[in-house]
């Protein structure tokens, strides 16, 4: 943050001003502004004209830190503004975390960085406006009495080439406030595209593995809701046993083949139920599925009715 207090001294054509914050850099830039333009030394813009070239920089350097850092968010997407669109070795890919909190960062220093140009741009439009109004009171006749208004019109005279290429300058600043304002919502309307199209992605992911999970659950779930049905006890079946070639088995006391469980030479048996089962179950899975392809993968799309002919 960088504030200034000036004033400027009309008859001896000098100001004196003092800089707040300045860091080496800012203050290297203070000395060359003001060896380049030695014919304004004494301008009464001078300070404003520098503050305002600080001020410039400084919102310049914030953009081009937030375009990097939308650069180097958008690798992370999955490279594909990388080469031959692949992601480089060195970028790791995002995950969903960490993507909302970079980008909701991101987000507010875009925010915050627009804000302020906005505000800068507002300062010198205004500084424009007091300037012209400035130079339309000097341009008035006055009376040969009125000292200090001769003492303002000379000053005015003498100044005035220097007043024109100050004008011209915080002209060209406004529009390159402008230029950082567009970049900013540029950065802010991609970084809300790629972040939407990431998560489209990853929703189509989840709902993709949510159907195939769906899917093998529409195939288990029907066949142990008819094998629970069939045991429940209200039905009161009498198992008839079978082999693996259809022929009855002779029924032990128990209805139950566990009367030949000890003899190793004994056939191996199942309940004729199984096959009545068995059937019941494909029906009711084909029918489950068969709904399920029904409605899901019908792409018409059904608009509500408004109006009738």
């Amino acid at each position: 943050n960088v504030a200034v207090s000036s004033t400027h001294f009309v008859q001896a054509r000098f100001t004196t001003a003092v800089f707040y914050g300045c860091d080496d850099d800012q203050m290297d830039r203070v000395f060359e502004l003001l060896t380049r333009s030695p014919d304004v030394m004494g301008h009464r813009l001078l300070s404003i004209g520098i503050f305002a070239e600080l001020l410039s920089d400084h919102l310049e350097k914030r953009v081009l830190d937030v375009k990097e850092a939308s650069t180097g968010i958008t690798l992370k997407f999955g490279g594909w503004w990388g080469p031959h669109g692949r992601r480089p070795d060195n970028v790791k890919k995002y995950n969903q975390w960490q993507l909302n909190e970079d980008t909701f960062q991101l987000r507010a220093d875009d925010t915050a960085i627009q804000e302020d140009v906005n505000a800068a741009k507002t300062h010198i439009t205004r500084i424009l406006d007091v300037i012209s109004e400035s130079e339309e009171a000097e341009q008035r006749p006055i009376s040969a009495s009125n000292t200090s208004g001769n003492l303002s019109s000379f000053a005015y005279q003498s100044n005035c080439a220097g007043t024109e290429r100050f004008k011209r300058r915080l002209r060209q600043l406004c529009v390159q406030y402008e230029r950082m304002a567009g970049i900013c919502q540029a950065q802010l309307d991609q970084m809300t595209f790629m972040r939407d199209f990431y998560m489209a992605n990853y929703t189509a992911r989840e709902v993709k593995a949510g159907k195939a999970l769906a899917f093998a659950a529409m195939i288990y779930l029907p066949r142990t809701s008819v094998v629970t049905i069939m045991a429940m006890p209200i039905f009161d079946w009498k198992a008839r046993w079978l082999d693996f070639y259809l022929h009855f088995s002779p029924q032990s006391s128990e209805d139950s083949p566990s009367a030949n469980v000890s003899n190793p030479d004994s056939t191996t048996v199942l309940s004729g139920y199984f096959w009545i089962y068995l059937a019941v179950s494909i029906f009711v899975t084909i029918l489950t599925v068969g709904s399920w392809m029904l409605y899901s993968f019908d792409e018409q799309v059904r608009w509500p009715v408004t109006m009738k002919d």
